[in-house]
């Protein structure tokens, strides 16, 4: 047995010589091929296509040369043929007319992957969030007709609101809809102007008593009408657990970001429609340029307004070097972008009462050298999730109510408020409307660390005024101005 333990087999190898260093003909022509395609790549400058095949190439030629299997080999080159395939597809897509471009990119404090900016072939621009899968379109319109105080008119455009906020949830695949009312700053001569030009009365005329009263008004609270901007942005998601058709639409057409953009288009389409059925005016979407001012002017509103009131042409070239900041601070109380001062607060509790229809146009109308916004976030909650929340209220009032009966207290005002108004919830639900949660956020900006500090008093007193209740943020200034004045359709998120 020690004898056959010691036993050794060896099985012959045959002897291989190859036809250069060593190596077979399989080897070098295998190897020779990326060789020859890079060096005519560069010999006629197809720089584009050098890059793509480099790589690849190389990995080829490294993998031929060595004594690896021949089959290796082959499995090798298959991977560089589809990877050279896919990636030639992608780098001269563009040479053509593309459906989708891509403009640009935009790196937000907070995100966990940098958010790129798209344009179709019809010049509809949105944002893409690659990481959540989050695509955002936004749409400029001229004042609404919420705010009429005739009777009639006003009933028109409650009901055309309602069904507005009725149609969110046939829209597939929405998480996140901002309402933005923004009022940048004009001085008295700007006023004056403007004024002048609407009366039809030259700068040289003498104005009568009734004009000289308007103009002083213009001069006194700095409203220009061409100052104020009215913005909803639209977030529709390809990743939501709950609604898939957006994903569904997607993959019907091929489930790319091509693909992604025409879906964008019929319901932007659609979205449009619905506003100007709810009493809003002149409803027009952004193309990338827009997005990209509009982004601009949320982190600089002062420098990109003097640039346009200063007769500076905005194109392509200009309103892409305006979207990032060069300078960014972010502090416990405010932001400071370039020569923006920022400051962001929470509307914590909504008015009681019945309102007006034009209760917070104190809180959105500036009377001073400052920029302010305030935006309405409205996210629509899934059925089944809101049918919980109700039940589960009305479990707690039910339980509430019979320890009261059991120990004699007597049920209050506003217990009895409460619990009417989760009826009122229930049976809305009932009914098939869909239910919305509603956050309000206003965000004021100064040109300086002290403008911002009369800008927040001014805040304030216009929150009472309004009947609103609204709370400083801290440690998350930049999210606040992220989330409430940009258009990209940020929403809440995890760091």
């Amino acid at each position: 047995m020690s004898g056959l333990s010691s036993m050794r087999v060896r099985f012959p190898r045959l002897e291989r010589r190859g036809a250069m260093w060593g190596r077979s003909w399989t080897q070098l022509m295998t190897a020779s091929v990326p060789l020859f395609v890079m060096l005519f790549a560069f010999m006629f400058e197809a720089f584009g296509v050098l890059g793509v095949v480099l790589i690849p190439g190389l990995l080829t030629m490294v993998v031929a040369l060595t004594n690896w299997r021949r089959e290796s080999v082959m499995v090798w080159a298959m991977h560089f043929w589809r990877f050279w395939r896919c990636r030639a597809q992608r780098q001269w897509y563009t040479d053509g007319i593309p459906e989708v471009m891509k403009i640009g990119e935009l790196e937000l404090p907070g995100m966990l992957a940098p958010l790129s900016i798209h344009e179709t072939s019809n010049e509809l621009g949105f944002v893409y969030d690659p990481h959540r899968k989050r695509f955002s379109i936004t749409f400029r319109f001229d004042a609404p007709a919420w705010e009429l105080t005739d009777d009639p008119q006003r009933e028109r455009s409650v009901a055309g609101f309602a069904g507005f906020l009725n149609g969110l949830g046939r829209v597939p695949g929405l998480v996140l809809v901002d309402l933005r009312a923004r009022r940048d700053p004009s001085d008295s001569s700007e006023a004056v102007t403007y004024m002048q030009h609407r009366m039809g009365v030259g700068e040289d005329e003498v104005l009568s008593w009734s004009q000289q009263q308007a103009v002083a008004a213009a001069r006194d609270m700095q409203l220009v009408a061409m100052d104020t901007s009215y913005e909803a942005t639209f977030t529709l998601s390809a990743a939501s657990l709950r609604d898939q058709r957006f994903q569904q639409r997607m993959d019907r057409i091929g489930g790319d970001l091509q693909s992604a953009g025409q879906v964008l288009e019929l319901e932007a389409d659609s979205i449009k429609k619905s506003l100007t059925s709810a009493g809003v005016h002149n409803v027009r979407v952004l193309d990338a340029t827009g997005l990209r001012l509009a982004i601009r002017r949320g982190f600089d509103p002062f420098t990109v307004s003097d640039r346009l009131r200063a007769g500076e042409p905005v194109s392509r070239v200009s309103a892409k070097q305006y979207v990032r900041p060069l300078r960014l601070e972010a502090h416990s109380d405010h932001v400071r972008a370039d020569g923006a001062w920022h400051q962001g607060f929470l509307v914590m509790e909504w008015p009681l009462s019945d309102v007006g229809m034009g209760f917070l146009t104190d809180l959105v109308d500036d009377h001073g050298s400052y920029t302010r916004c305030f935006t309405l976030q409205i996210e629509p909650i899934d059925k089944d999730r809101a049918r919980r929340q109700v039940e589960k209220a009305l479990t707690d009032l039910d339980t509430a109510e019979a320890l009261r009966t059991k120990m004699g207290n007597r049920t209050t005002r506003a217990q009895r408020k409460e619990a009417d108004e989760v009826a009122d919830r229930e049976e809305a639900l009932t009914e098939g409307h869909r239910e919305m949660s509603y956050r309000g956020f206003v965000v004021t900006s100064a040109r300086s660390r002290e403008g911002l500090d009369e800008a927040r008093v001014a805040v304030e007193v216009a929150a009472t005024e309004a009947n609103l209740e609204v709370r400083l943020f801290h440690a998350c200034q930049a999210q606040v101005l992220i989330t409430a004045v940009l258009p990209v359709g940020a929403g809440r998120w995890k760091r």
